[in-house]
């Protein structure tokens, strides 16, 4: 992070030319002279939800400028992909060449979990509830 964060105001990074990766990430080096590696665009965005439409010429990183968190998801045509942090706060992902349709939606990590817990506390309280009217009756 710290090497990153030295090099992201660089003109080849703010330009979308040069990407840097988080070492935790399962993305590799790409072949290639730096650059930008096609087109992407927008077609809906959303808090939770975006999709783009990308033509890519090789090999590249499809980089959105928002906030990288574990809760985001992504498909490429379909196939889940990984998402990668990239330029320390961003979201990236790998792109082979040709056209892509990309959706990335969020789910709060731990989310389904505390629903269990909650619903599960719910039933527990109920439970007390009704054994305690059986008591007093």
């Amino acid at each position: 992070d710290a090497q990153a964060e030295a090099r992201l105001y660089q003109p080849a990074v703010v330009e979308g030319g040069t990407v840097w990766l988080a070492p935790d990430t399962q993305a590799r080096a790409l072949a290639g002279a730096p650059g930008p590696a096609g087109t992407c665009h927008l077609q809906t965005f959303g808090n939770h939800r975006l999709s783009a439409r990308c033509q890519v010429e090789r090999p590249g990183l499809a980089v959105f400028n928002e906030q990288f968190d574990e809760g985001w998801s992504a498909t490429v045509d379909g196939v889940a992909t990984p998402v990668l942090r990239a330029n320390l706060f961003m979201r990236a992902l790998p792109l082979p060449p040709g056209e892509h349709e990309i959706v990335m939606s969020y789910r709060s990590p731990g989310l389904s979990g505390g629903a269990w817990i909650s619903l599960l506390s719910l039933v527990a309280l109920l439970a007390l509830v009704l054994v305690e009217r059986r008591r007093r009756a």
